[in-house]
Protein backbone atom coordinates (compact mmCIF):
# COMPACT_ATOMS: atom_id res chain seq x y z
CA UNK A 1 0.00 0.00 0.00
CA UNK A 2 3.22 2.43 0.61
CA UNK A 3 5.07 1.49 -2.81
CA UNK A 4 1.14 2.84 -4.61
CA UNK A 5 1.17 5.96 -2.02
CA UNK A 6 4.76 6.33 -3.38
CA UNK A 7 3.49 6.22 -6.76
CA UNK A 8 1.01 8.57 -6.41
CA UNK A 9 2.63 10.88 -5.05
CA UNK A 10 5.50 10.94 -8.07
CA UNK A 11 5.32 14.54 -9.71
CA UNK A 12 5.73 12.86 -13.32
CA UNK A 13 3.06 9.87 -12.83
CA UNK A 14 0.89 9.34 -16.07
CA UNK A 15 -2.87 10.38 -15.41
CA UNK A 16 -4.31 7.24 -16.28
CA UNK A 17 -2.00 5.21 -13.76
CA UNK A 18 -2.94 7.83 -11.45
CA UNK A 19 -6.27 7.56 -12.06
CA UNK A 20 -6.15 3.20 -11.80
CA UNK A 21 -4.61 3.34 -8.68
CA UNK A 22 -6.83 5.65 -7.23
CA UNK A 23 -9.60 3.78 -8.27
CA UNK A 24 -7.72 0.77 -6.68
CA UNK A 25 -7.56 1.96 -3.26
CA UNK A 26 -10.74 3.21 -3.10
CA UNK A 27 -12.43 -0.34 -4.38
CA UNK A 28 -10.17 -1.67 -2.17
CA UNK A 29 -10.78 0.52 1.27
CA UNK A 30 -14.68 -0.04 0.23
CA UNK A 31 -14.41 -3.85 0.16
CA UNK A 32 -12.15 -3.75 3.37
CA UNK A 33 -14.45 -1.58 5.35
CA UNK A 34 -14.82 -2.76 8.82
CA UNK A 35 -12.43 -5.60 8.64
CA UNK A 36 -9.74 -4.91 11.61
CA UNK A 37 -6.76 -6.48 10.33
CA UNK A 38 -7.15 -4.80 6.97
CA UNK A 39 -7.95 -1.48 8.19
CA UNK A 40 -5.02 0.40 6.86
CA UNK A 41 -6.31 0.41 3.62
CA UNK A 42 -9.13 2.91 4.52
CA UNK A 43 -6.91 4.76 6.96
CA UNK A 44 -4.71 5.74 3.96
CA UNK A 45 -7.84 6.17 1.44
CA UNK A 46 -8.70 8.78 4.53
CA UNK A 47 -5.44 10.22 4.07
CA UNK A 48 -5.38 10.67 0.63
CA UNK A 49 -8.75 12.27 0.41
CA UNK A 50 -7.80 14.57 2.23
CA UNK A 51 -3.98 15.01 2.46
CA UNK A 52 -2.35 17.59 0.60
CA UNK A 53 -4.90 19.62 0.88
CA UNK A 54 -3.75 23.10 -0.25
CA UNK A 55 -5.41 26.95 -1.71
CA UNK A 56 -5.07 28.21 -5.01
CA UNK A 57 -4.62 31.72 -4.71
CA UNK A 58 -6.63 34.05 -7.53
CA UNK A 59 -5.15 37.37 -6.57
CA UNK A 60 -6.40 38.91 -9.59
CA UNK A 61 -9.80 37.97 -8.34
CA UNK A 62 -9.17 37.84 -4.85
CA UNK A 63 -10.43 34.18 -4.81
CA UNK A 64 -9.05 30.93 -2.55
CA UNK A 65 -9.93 27.85 -3.86
CA UNK A 66 -9.43 24.03 -1.83
CA UNK A 67 -7.39 22.16 -3.74
CA UNK A 68 -7.50 18.95 -2.72
CA UNK A 69 -4.06 16.20 -4.15
CA UNK A 70 -5.84 13.32 -4.51
CA UNK A 71 -9.40 13.58 -6.20
CA UNK A 72 -11.00 9.85 -6.14
CA UNK A 73 -14.07 9.04 -8.55
CA UNK A 74 -17.66 8.67 -7.01
CA UNK A 75 -17.55 5.76 -4.65
CA UNK A 76 -19.54 3.25 -6.56
CA UNK A 77 -20.71 0.34 -3.91
CA UNK A 78 -21.37 -2.10 -6.70
CA UNK A 79 -18.03 -2.28 -8.38
CA UNK A 80 -16.67 -2.42 -4.63
CA UNK A 81 -18.55 -5.04 -3.63
CA UNK A 82 -17.71 -7.17 -6.92
CA UNK A 83 -14.25 -6.10 -6.98
CA UNK A 84 -12.95 -8.60 -4.50
CA UNK A 85 -13.50 -12.65 -3.75
CA UNK A 86 -14.97 -12.70 -0.53
CA UNK A 87 -11.60 -14.47 1.56
CA UNK A 88 -11.36 -15.21 5.16
CA UNK A 89 -8.64 -14.65 7.33
CA UNK A 90 -6.27 -17.43 7.81
CA UNK A 91 -6.57 -18.36 11.36
CA UNK A 92 -3.29 -17.69 14.43
CA UNK A 93 -1.33 -20.46 15.07
CA UNK A 94 -1.62 -22.52 18.05
CA UNK A 95 1.60 -23.95 19.71
CA UNK A 96 1.92 -26.87 21.79
CA UNK A 97 4.57 -29.33 22.65
CA UNK A 98 2.45 -32.24 21.72
CA UNK A 99 0.89 -33.42 18.23
CA UNK A 100 -2.56 -32.10 18.74
CA UNK A 101 -4.17 -35.01 16.94
CA UNK A 102 -1.89 -38.57 17.85
CA UNK A 103 -0.13 -36.69 21.17
CA UNK A 104 2.89 -37.44 20.75
CA UNK A 105 5.82 -35.32 22.21
CA UNK A 106 7.90 -32.68 19.52
CA UNK A 107 11.56 -33.28 19.95
CA UNK A 108 14.28 -33.22 17.35
CA UNK A 109 13.45 -35.51 15.39
CA UNK A 110 9.46 -35.43 15.68
CA UNK A 111 8.85 -31.48 14.26
CA UNK A 112 6.36 -29.28 14.61
CA UNK A 113 4.34 -28.58 11.42
CA UNK A 114 1.20 -26.17 11.81
CA UNK A 115 -2.31 -27.16 9.66
CA UNK A 116 -2.54 -23.62 7.12
CA UNK A 117 -6.27 -24.33 7.43
CA UNK A 118 -7.10 -24.27 11.31
CA UNK A 119 -3.79 -23.13 12.58
CA UNK A 120 -3.33 -26.40 14.86
CA UNK A 121 0.07 -27.83 15.27
CA UNK A 122 0.79 -31.75 14.37
CA UNK A 123 3.60 -33.83 13.50
CA UNK A 124 4.21 -34.75 9.94
CA UNK A 125 2.50 -38.52 10.04
CA UNK A 126 -0.73 -36.47 11.31
CA UNK A 127 -0.15 -33.66 8.31
CA UNK A 128 1.48 -34.54 5.25
CA UNK A 129 -1.13 -33.57 3.27
CA UNK A 130 -1.56 -30.07 1.16
CA UNK A 131 -4.55 -28.77 -1.02
CA UNK A 132 -4.52 -24.87 -1.76
CA UNK A 133 -7.31 -22.99 0.58
CA UNK A 134 -8.84 -20.78 -1.64
CA UNK A 135 -10.92 -19.33 0.95
CA UNK A 136 -7.96 -17.87 2.45
CA UNK A 137 -6.77 -16.38 -0.98
CA UNK A 138 -3.92 -19.37 -0.96
CA UNK A 139 -4.01 -21.08 -4.37
CA UNK A 140 -0.84 -22.59 -4.32
CA UNK A 141 -0.89 -26.60 -2.12
CA UNK A 142 -0.09 -25.68 1.75
CA UNK A 143 0.48 -28.33 4.65
CA UNK A 144 -2.99 -29.00 6.38
CA UNK A 145 -3.92 -31.70 8.67
CA UNK A 146 -5.43 -35.01 8.03
CA UNK A 147 -8.80 -33.85 9.15
CA UNK A 148 -8.40 -30.81 7.55
CA UNK A 149 -8.09 -32.62 4.38
CA UNK A 150 -10.65 -34.91 4.92
CA UNK A 151 -13.02 -32.22 5.75
CA UNK A 152 -12.00 -29.93 2.56
CA UNK A 153 -12.05 -32.70 -0.10
CA UNK A 154 -15.37 -34.06 1.09
CA UNK A 155 -16.70 -30.22 1.09
CA UNK A 156 -15.14 -30.20 -2.69
CA UNK A 157 -16.58 -33.71 -4.13
CA UNK A 158 -20.52 -32.36 -2.89
CA UNK A 159 -20.24 -29.29 -4.70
Amino acid sequence: MDNLVSILKSPSLNRDVKNKILRYVQTWAISFKGKYNLGYVEQVYQTLKTEGESYIVLWTYSLVIPFLGFTFPPEDLAVAGSALVDTQTAPEWIDSDVCLRCRDPFSFTNRKHHCRNCGRVFDQKCSSKTLPLPHFGITQEVRVCDSCHKDLTRHKHKT
